[in-house]
């Protein structure tokens, strides 16, 4: 638990962003927090902070692939049952991890 007053601020910010070529998802939007991301490529407020959740894996992948392309490659070679499935298992521990809340 804080003992402060300041705002919380989630974010989401990629490795492109110490290029400064890269938009951070935040929630919620906050000025300093926006200009500090702003800097680095944009800042993306989202509505809400079920936005944050992880949709599923092949939804990730389909949003985030091209046809034929690396990504495709990859997931279609590498995700085979149960490399899924472990992967499936550890990002659901993380999140399940991320709701638990902070004492």
């Amino acid at each position: 638990m804080l003992t402060t007053d300041a705002a919380l601020v989630r974010a989401i910010p990629l490795p492109t962003a110490r290029d400064r070529r890269s938009v951070t998802v935040t929630f919620p939007s906050h000025p300093v927090v926006d200009a500090l991301f702003g800097r680095l490529g944009g800042a993306q407020p989202v509505a809400d902070e079920a936005a944050f959740d992880a949709r599923s894996l092949s939804g990730l992948a389909a949003e985030h692939e091209s046809p034929k392309g690396n990504n495709e490659r990859i997931r279609t070679t590498w995700f085979d049952p149960a490399n899924s499935e472990a992967l499936g298992k550890a990002l659901d521990g993380l999140l399940a991890d991320l709701r638990q809340p902070r004492s």
